[in-house]
């Protein structure tokens, strides 16, 4: 899904591209204007010790304080003025801002030149497993590239085939995916205005499985009201025209069905992603049918705009179901909505991340330990707010410790990461992990070379939480969205990955479908 964000002293957030330009905005003058920029001085200088601290209260007033090593001294410019440009679209006037050049003063003189990335290698061992891809083409001539925000495999009831489900945010539509070897097909299921994620449910009891729908109501970002959650019939094909089960919303990038409150019924939880002004996370309580159409309360038990996956799962062990929401923007951090039982919730932080423009992309909650509880597993890789890579982006662990005290763990780094997944790929008792890499628009850094990324690494465990990495692909990091499951039913699971594309140029892949096999050479380790 896409991230545009702002985090320099502003009160608002969301999805938003400036497509280049920069601003400046003087903040003392009650008739500010916006006027083009000029370039940042070469030589940086530093401020005095009362505007440093009027830029650290400005600049941390409603997050953490960005660090200045988040980015290179050139880039500071443009980002300090995208800052103040939302800062003065927000209509904020209790902070004391310094004025744009003490700001960007005060970044560039403590970071450098260029940002470092690490270095990282594959292993020389030879992996368990070899990988072999099939690829689902594009069939259209029209040059609309393919957008799959999500990929959902869902078994079907007493076969032992399943089927895959698509979702292209950009067209509009959702595709149903038959996965022969051989020979993938797919079929379009009908337009549901811009879906985003797409999940398998009974919802109303009736014995046949159906899915409902996020349909952020629009491809670009914008503070809007045509967010809507959907209901259609899934087997044994469309039944029905789409049902709207909520409307009047904001983008709306997920939606999780579960019983809440233990009264037999299917309640859904939605994550508005929305942008600006609109955004949070709504539980819809099934009240009952009415001529076979499930009725919902909507209420709303998180306000902050960003978030991006909302899972739901017993994680306090009280019998009751909570909801675990990874929040994007500048508030970057996993939170925990606490069931209290009576339709009541509490809000509990889980793990925030040191930098507002951390980038936070994906969440799979794991027993990655296989220690008994659910532990969280989360990528950081979006480039949405800079255009850039950093070398902060990677794959991060934090580790249920009990009492909803959880320990931080960095697991690798890997430039883009978009979406981690973990799996027992080589059968050999402990669970390995999958991340796939989004670049979109292809964006540049200084020190990356973009074309040579790893767009889909196998991270092996080879020891206690100890991981080897496996390049599958390099380059054409394309991936936004990743499912993993044996969905040719031989015992090991395989890997399916949905094109994200800025132009039909870049690939004429629309799924792709790599194969878990026997290895092809012994491994080298004993």
């Amino acid at each position: 899904m896409r991230k545009w964000y702002w985090w320099l002293g502003g009160i608002v957030s969301g999805l938003l591209v400036l497509g280049g330009m920069i601003f400046t905005i003087s903040l003392c003058d009650p008739a500010a204007e916006l006027t083009c920029a000029v370039k940042a001085p070469v030589i940086p200088t530093d401020v005095d010790e009362a505007t440093g601290k009027r830029v650290v209260a400005f600049c941390s007033a409603c997050h953490a304080m960005p660090p200045a090593s988040s980015f290179s001294r050139d880039a500071w410019h443009h980002e300090v003025m995208q800052g103040y440009h939302f800062y003065a679209k927000s209509g904020r006037t209790d902070l004391d801002p310094p004025t744009p050049s003490e700001a960007i003063a005060y970044f560039r003189y403590r970071t450098t030149d260029e940002l470092v990335f690490s270095t990282s290698t594959d292993s020389t061992a030879w992996f368990r497993r070899a990988f072999t891809a099939e690829h689902l083409l594009i069939q259209t001539s029209d040059p609309v590239p393919p957008a799959i925000s999500n990929i959902k495999w869902i078994p079907r009831p007493g076969e032992r085939t399943g089927t895959m489900f698509a979702t292209d945010m950009r067209r509009g539509t959702v595709h149903q995916i038959s996965l022969d070897r051989g020979q993938l097909t797919q079929m379009n299921l009908g337009q549901f205005g811009h879906p985003c994620h797409v999940e398998p449910v009974d919802l109303n009891n009736d014995g046949t499985l159906d899915f409902v729908l996020a349909d952020l109501g629009s491809f670009d970002p914008d503070d809007h009201d045509r967010g809507r959650v959907l209901w259609h019939g899934l087997f044994p094909g469309p039944k029905r025209k789409p049902v709207v089960l909520a409307a009047e919303l904001g983008r709306i990038a997920d939606v999780r069905p579960a019983d809440l409150n233990g009264d037999g019924r299917t309640d859904l939880v939605v994550a508005e992603f929305g942008w600006h002004k609109t955004g949070g996370i709504h539980v819809l309580r099934n009240t009952g049918n009415v001529d076979g159409t499930p009725q919902f309360h909507s209420d709303r038990v998180y306000s902050r705009p960003g978030t991006i996956h909302v899972p739901v799962v017993d994680i306090d062990g009280d019998g009751d179901l909570d909801i675990v929401a990874l929040v994007s923007q500048e508030h970057e951090r996993v939170e925990l909505i606490v069931n209290k039982g009576d339709n009541t919730w509490q809000v509990h932080t889980l793990w925030a991340a040191p930098d507002p423009a951390f980038g936070l992309s994906g969440m799979e909650l794991v027993d990655l330990d296989l220690d008994g509880d659910i532990d969280i597993l989360v990528t950081n890789g979006d480039t949405f707010d800079s255009m850039s890579l950093k070398p902060s982006h990677g794959i991060q662990w934090l580790r249920n410790d009990g009492g909803l005290r959880f320990t931080y763990q960095r697991l690798a780094d890997l430039s883009g990461a978009y979406r981690a997944l973990a799996a027992d790929f080589d059968n050999d008792g402990d669970l390995d992990i999958a991340a796939c890499v989004w670049v979109p628009r292809l964006s540049t850094s200084v020190g990356v070379d973009v074309h040579s990324l790893g767009a889909l690494v196998i991270y092996e465990q080879t020891g206690a939480m100890k991981f080897e990495r496996h390049t599958l692909q390099e380059g054409a990091p394309c991936f936004a969205t990743m499912e993993i499951a044996d969905f040719d039913r031989d015992g090991d699971q395989d890997i399916a990955l949905g094109w994200f594309l800025s132009s039909r140029n870049q690939s004429d892949n629309w799924i792709s479908v790599w194969w878990n096999e026997q290895p092809t050479q012994p491994e080298a380790r004993p």
